[in-house]
């Protein structure tokens, strides 16, 4: 009689002979290893429910076969110069299902990060939690405050732009080195203005997904849009901080934008979070 450790076993030099990633065949073993191990405990004749190991390795390898195969890095490197405007493109800067932490750049030619992938990897959700039921769970007011975060960001800065130009130089910085020192030339004090503006457009781009309903999208777009204006006050942060004499403007540009990436993956993990809590409390988990 088969055990479990003999179908992962053959499942196992299956994938190796596959040439899958590494990081892929091990989350395709511990799903499977779950299936497996379940259909024990429950009594289940595996040979008479699967085939010999080998013939359910085989079984298996054919449904990798159909599954649609994942480009390299070096073919999937500056394929979607545009992605950020579609829901498909941005559906690579949420993708917990996908290892792949590096992704085409969602501006421009070069990379973005599937920040899905890192959530999975840092534990705080698993591949498989994001589905229609969870999406349905969440709360309204989480969704809502999710959605509205870049907004806020957006509104804040051309509050705090309309209240300090005044009291800014003609010409500004635009960047800073490490220690605190003007690395780039200055430029007019309109030129502060831009960042405010691309930060004010995509978070009104990012309500686009919401109006339609698309709650999976709107985190995302709302994800991509928190980054963004989070990002976008770092010019007038630094010259506000001159303006003050503190000692490293830089440093506060840098915090913004830390910020901005912890922004960006909590507007999504926080709201599938309290979703899955709702079906765990229903279905009297916790």
């Amino acid at each position: 009689m088969f055990t479990p450790d003999d179908y992962l076993a053959a499942i196992d030099r299956m994938l190796t002979a596959s040439g899958l990633n590494r990081l892929t065949a091990e989350r395709i073993l511990a799903e499977q290893s779950d299936l497996l191990r379940d259909l024990a405990e429950d009594g289940s004749n595996l040979e008479e429910e699967l085939g010999t190991p080998a013939d359910y390795a085989a079984s298996l390898s054919e449904q990798l076969d159909e599954q649609p195969q994942r480009k390299s890095a070096f073919s999937r490197f500056s394929t979607r110069p545009f992605g950020a405007l579609t829901r498909e493109g941005r559906s690579h800067l949420w993708d917990p299902q996908d290892p792949s932490i590096l992704q085409p750049h969602l501006f421009g030619f070069g990379w973005s990060v599937n920040w899905g992938a890192v959530a999975v990897r840092l534990g705080w959700i698993r591949p498989d939690d994001v589905d229609a039921d969870v999406l349905g769970a969440i709360p309204s007011p989480v969704l809502k405050t999710a959605q509205g975060l870049p907004i806020a960001l957006a509104a804040g800065h051309l509050l705090a732009l309309s209240a300090t130009y005044g009291k800014l130089p003609e010409r500004v910085h635009s960047g800073w080195d490490a220690v605190g020192k003007p690395k780039k030339a200055t430029r007019p004090r309109v030129y502060l203005a831009l960042p405010a503006l691309a930060g004010a457009a995509t978070a009104g781009a990012a309500l686009i997904p919401a109006a339609r309903g698309d709650r999976e999208d709107s985190l995302r777009a709302a994800s991509l849009a928190t980054v963004v204006c989070a990002v976008a006050p770092s010019m007038l942060i630094g010259n506000l901080a001159e303006l003050g004499r503190m000692p490293n403007p830089g440093a506060l540009s840098a915090i913004a934008a830390v910020a901005g990436i912890a922004g960006s993956l909590g507007v999504v993990v926080l709201p599938l979070r309290s979703g899955l809590t709702a079906i765990w409390k229903k279905e009297g988990v916790v």
